[in-house]
């Protein structure tokens, strides 16, 4: 057993609509079943409390990764990366439990540069024009 816990994101209807408009370069996704869920290892927690304090830490950092797994221009994405919005976009399944019965070490496959190639907040939306 590993000293982490994990997080199952599954997409819900308005990320998939998000999805759509903001990937109008794409073809549409017509069902959710398309939109695989990502695990994500968090630090350990043992009760809700402690759940709830680790998703309030971790919940911006795997928003901006889910949209920009769909989306690097951050132009097109939502205004404010809040928590309720987060909750409302995912379904959140916790783990706690997470045994590693792979052989060998687990390797980063990202480039040390690339590791956060996305901002965690995007930019302001543009001036309103009267």
């Amino acid at each position: 057993m590993i000293n982490r816990n994990a997080l199952l994101i599954h997409a819900r209807q308005p990320y998939l609509d998000w999805i759509n408009a903001s990937a109008a370069d794409q073809p549409s996704i017509v069902d959710l079943k398309e939109v695989s869920p990502t695990l994500y290892l968090v630090p350990a927690f043992d009760d809700a409390d402690e759940e709830a304090r680790v998703l309030k830490q971790v919940y911006r950092d795997i928003f901006c990764r889910e949209l920009e797994g769909w989306c690097r221009n951050v132009t097109r994405w939502p205004p404010k990366l809040t928590l309720p919005l987060f909750r409302e976009w995912f379904e959140i399944q916790s783990i706690d439990l997470v045994e590693d019965v792979g052989h060998g070490p687990i390797e980063n496959d990202e480039d040390p540069e690339e590791k956060h190639r996305f901002s965690p907040q995007p930019p302001p939306p543009p001036p309103r024009t009267p």
